[in-house]
């Protein structure tokens, strides 16, 4: 699988869960809160980015039913 995070997913695993966050910081910035959640889980730090990302968001259906 080469795509967008090939090379990191390649090369670079030191470094790949620190790149997932950064993503999920960007999309989250960005208001696209599926592609957030979606990388907040590869980076490993869903359970807490996810539920202060909702909530400072006002995503309070969206929170519900994550939890």
């Amino acid at each position: 699988m080469l795509g967008q995070f090939g090379i990191a997913e390649k090369n670079d695993q030191i470094n790949l869960k620190n790149t997932y966050f950064r993503t999920a910081k960007l999309f989250e910035v960005s208001n696209d809160y599926d592609k957030a959640m979606e990388f907040f889980e590869k980076s490993g730090n869903h359970r807490r980015e996810v539920s202060r990302m909702l909530f400072e968001n006002n995503e309070i259906k969206r929170l519900e039913a994550n939890i």
